[in-house]
C-alpha cells in the first residue's frame, strides 16, 4: 500500500512538471541599476530624479529553434504607457534568462503608482507579467498653477489694437483671475475659443505694461478616446487639413512620410502614435535653435531636413504629418511650468493637437513618443494660451501676443509662473506583519497581513533555496509551509490608490522539528512475518523512516513514511531460525530531529505449532498411562 502512494505521488510530480508552461514570466522586481548589475529596492519607493530600474525573470522550457522577444512597459498612474525597453535572445532548449531595463523618470512625470508589465515571446508562445512601485515626484497628479506674465511695450507711438492671451485652459479650475492690468477696453474670444485682453488707442511714451495674473487648480486626466481612421472628420475643420505658414505638409517629402507612417492605421490613435514615435525619435532636441535669428519662421519641412529643432519646430513637424495623413491637427502655445527644482526653468512652450471624432482636440506633445498620447495635459503644469497658433483671424495672426501701432515700438513678454501639488503629500498606510521569529520544520503559519486602510499585497516568500510571489487581495491571506530549515524571508508591500505605500520585512529561523522516535516488534514467530511498528510523537504525517533489521542470518532495509496518525508500519521477512531479531529506526530527514529507536525480540514457535505439540504430548502421556494399566 505504502509503494502505491509513492508511485502515485511520482506519478502526480512527473504530471506537473510536465504541465509547466513552455514560456513563463517568473517575476519582475524594480531596483537601481548598479553599474552592469541591478539592486533591488525591497521597498518599491523612489524619489524625484531617481532612475527606475526592472529585472525580468523569464523561464524558457522545451523550446528551440527561435528568439525569445521581452518588452517591459512603464505605465503612467493614469494608464498612458511613457517608457518602453526591449530585447532578445536565442533560445535553445530549458534556461532562465534575466532581463534588465532602466527607465529615466521624466521630471514631469507625477507621483503615484507606476507599473513595470512585461510581455515575452517565443516560438509562438506568449507569457506575462508585472509588479507596481511608487514614485514620489515633485509634481502630483492635481497641482496648483500660479502664473503672473507681463507685457512691455517701449518707444514712442500709438497702440492700434494689443491683444493679450488669458489663460482659457479647460485643463484649470480658476481660483484667481485670470486678471489684466490695466484693465482692458474690451475681451475677446476667437473662433479657436482662444481668449483675449484687448487694448486699443493707447499713446506709448516710453513704457506701457499689461500685467496678468491668474492661479488655478489642474487636474491631470487620462483620455482614451478613438475612432476609425476610416470616419470622416466633420466640417468645419478643413484648414487644419491645409498647408499654413511653416507647416508644409503639402510637401512631397512630407506627404510622403505621412502616408508610410500610417499604413495599416486602423484608428486615429494608432496613427497619432505612430506619426508622435516618429517624431521624437528621429529629430533631436536642440535648444540652440530657439536662439537663431530666424526661429520663428523654421517650419516643419526645415526640422524634417535638418532632424533638429526646439519646441515649435517639433510640434509643426507633427501637425504636418497629421495633416497629410488626413488628421485635423494645429499649433499649440502656451506655458510649460516645471515643478520647483525640476532644470530648464519656466519656458514659453509649443506643443499640438489633433482631432478624433467623437472626442474632439487632443493634445499632443512630439517630443515624447505615442504612448503620453491621451493624458491631458500631457504634464503637469502645461497651460494653453492659444490654440490654432499661426493661423489667421481676421486679419490677425494668432499668437501670445498681437501688436499692432504706429511709430516706434516693440513688446517683450515676461513671466514668472509656479506649479506645486495642490495638496499635502499623501498619508502612508499603516501596516502590521504578525509572524513568529522561530518556527519549526513542517509548521503552517497564517500569513495574513493587516493594513490600515485596507490595501493591496504583493508578498515576496523567500527560503534558503527558492523564492515565491504571492498576491494578496484586501484582507486576504494565505499559510506559509515551511519545508525547508534555514532563515526565512517575507517581504510584504502593501498599495492602495491615494496613500503612500508600507513595507515590512520579517525573517524566520526554521528549525528542525523535535520528534520522539519508537519502534515494536509484533508476532515475532519461528516461520511468520513479523510486524514491525514505528510511531514519532507528536503525530506528523510523511516523516521518512529508515528502518533496519538484522537476524542471525539476514539484514533488511526498508524506507518507511507515517501516516496521519504518525505511525509507520512493516512486515518482514519470515523467520527461519530461532536467532535473535534486532530492528533500528530513524528518521533522515533534516527538517526533523529524532533520536533512533531500536526494538529486540527472540522468535518463538508459532502458537499453533506449541498447541499441536501439547496435544502430542498429551496422546504420548495418555497412551503411556494405558500401557501401564
Amino acid at each position: 500500500m505504502r509503494r502505491a502512494a509513492a508511485l502515485a505521488l511520482l506519478a502526480l510530480l512527473t504530471a506537473l512538471a510536465q504541465a509547466a508552461p513552455p514560456l513563463a514570466v517568473v517575476r519582475v522586481e524594480v531596483g537601481s541599476a548598479a553599474g552592469a548589475g541591478f539592486e533591488p529596492r525591497p521597498s518599491r519607493t523612489f524619489g524625484a530624479g531617481e532612475g527606475v530600474a526592472a529585472r525580468a525573470l523569464v523561464r524558457v522550457s522545451g523550446l528551440e529553434g527561435c528568439r525569445l522577444a521581452v518588452e517591459a512597459r512603464l505605465v503612467h498612474p493614469l494608464g498612458a504607457v511613457v517608457a518602453t525597453g526591449r530585447s532578445e535572445v536565442a533560445v535553445g532548449g530549458a534556461a532562465e534568462w534575466a532581463f534588465t531595463f532602466a527607465f529615466r523618470m521624466a521630471p514631469q512625470l507625477p507621483s503615484g503608482y507606476y507599473r513595470v508589465e512585461v510581455a515575452a515571446e517565443a516560438c509562438g508562445e506568449r507569457a506575462g507579467g508585472w509588479t507596481v512601485f511608487y514614485y514620489s515626484g515633485v509634481a502630483a497628479l492635481e497641482n496648483y498653477v500660479e502664473l503672473e506674465y507681463e507685457l512691455v511695450v517701449r518707444g514712442s507711438g500709438e497702440v492700434e489694437e494689443l491683444r493679450v492671451a488669458l489663460p482659457n485652459d479647460p485643463t484649470l479650475e480658476m481660483k484667481a483671475g485670470p486678471l489684466a492690468v490695466p484693465s482692458p477696453r474690451r475681451m475677446l474670444v476667437d473662433r479657436f475659443g482662444n481668449a483675449y485682453a484687448v487694448y486699443e488707442g493707447l499713446r506709448v511714451y516710453g513704457e506701457l505694461r499689461v500685467l496678468v495674473h491668474a492661479a488655478a487648480i489642474q487636474r491631470l486626466s487620462y483620455v482614451n478616446a478613438d475612432a476609425p481612421l476610416s470616419t470622416p472628420p466633420p466640417g468645419g475643420l478643413a484648414e487644419f487639413l491645409k498647408p499654413s505658414p511653416y507647416i508644409e505638409s503639402s510637401d512631397p517629402g512630407i506627404a510622403s512620410l505621412a502616408r508610410r507612417l500610417v499604413s495599416g492605421a486602423r484608428t486615429y490613435r494608432e496613427a497619432l502614435a505612430r506619426i508622435a514615435d516618429w517624431v521624437s525619435s528621429n529629430i533631436a532636441y536642440d535648444e540652440s535653435v530657439s536662439a537663431l535669428p530666424n526661429y520663428a519662421e523654421l517650419g516643419a519641412l526645415w526640422a524634417l531636413n535638418a532632424r533638429r529643432g526646439a519646441c515649435l519646430q517639433f510640434a509643426r513637424l507633427f501637425v504636418a504629418l497629421a495633416r497629410a495623413a488626413g488628421i485635423p491637427a494645429r499649433l499649440v502655445e502656451g506655458f510649460s511650468v516645471q515643478p520647483p527644482g525640476v532644470e530648464g526653468g519656466r519656458l514659453t512652450h509649443a506643443y499640438a493637437e489633433a482631432y478624433i471624432p467623437g472626442y474632439g482636440w487632443l493634445p499632443v506633445e512630439p517630443q515624447r513618443g505615442g504612448g503620453w498620447l491621451g493624458l491631458v495635459p500631457p504634464a503637469p503644469g502645461y497651460v494653453a494660451l492659444v490654440r490654432g497658433a499661426g493661423e489667421r483671424e481676421e486679419g490677425v495672426q494668432t499668437s501670445l501676443y498681437a501688436l499692432r501701432y504706429r511709430g516706434s515700438l516693440s513688446a517683450q513678454l515676461r513671466y514668472r509662473a509656479r506649479v506645486v501639488p495642490a495638496g499635502p503629500p499623501p498619508p502612508r498606510l499603516e501596516l502590521s506583519l504578525q509572524l513568529p521569529s522561530t518556527a519549526h520544520y513542517g509548521d503552517r503559519l497564517p500569513l495574513r497581513p493587516l493594513a490600515r486602510p485596507e490595501a493591496n499585497f504583493e508578498v515576496a516568500v523567500s527560503s534558503p533555496s527558492r523564492s515565491t510571489l504571492l498576491r494578496l487581495p484586501p484582507g486576504g491571506g494565505a499559510v506559509l509551509e515551511l519545508n525547508e530549515t534555514g532563515t526565512w524571508i517575507v517581504e510584504v508591500f502593501a498599495w492602495r490608490s491615494g496613500y503612500a505605500p508600507a513595507y515590512a520585512k520579517r525573517s524566520i529561523e526554521v528549525a528542525p522539528k523535535p520528534l520522539n522516535l519508537s519502534v515494536e516488534i509484533g508476532d515475532a514467530y519461528l516461520f511468520k512475518r513479523p510486524r514491525v511498528t514505528v510511531r514519532v510523537s507528536p503525530p506528523v504525517a510523511g516523516v521518512p523512516v529508515r528502518l533496519t533489521a538484522a537476524s542471525c542470518y539476514a539484514v533488511e532495509r526498508l524506507s518507511l513514511a507515517t501516516d496521519e496518525r504518525g505511525v509507520a508500519e512493516a512486515l518482514l521477512e519470515p523467520q527461519l531460525l530461532p536467532c535473535q531479531l534486532r530492528v533500528l529506526a530513524s528518521v533522515p530527514h533534516p527538517g526533523y530531529r529524532a533520536e533512533p529507536a531500536e526494538a529486540e525480540a527472540w522468535p518463538l514457535p508459532p502458537p499453533e505449532l506449541a498447541a499441536v505439540v501439547a496435544v502430542v504430548i498429551a496422546l504420548a502421556i495418555f497412551v503411556k498411562r494405558r500401557k501401564k494399566l
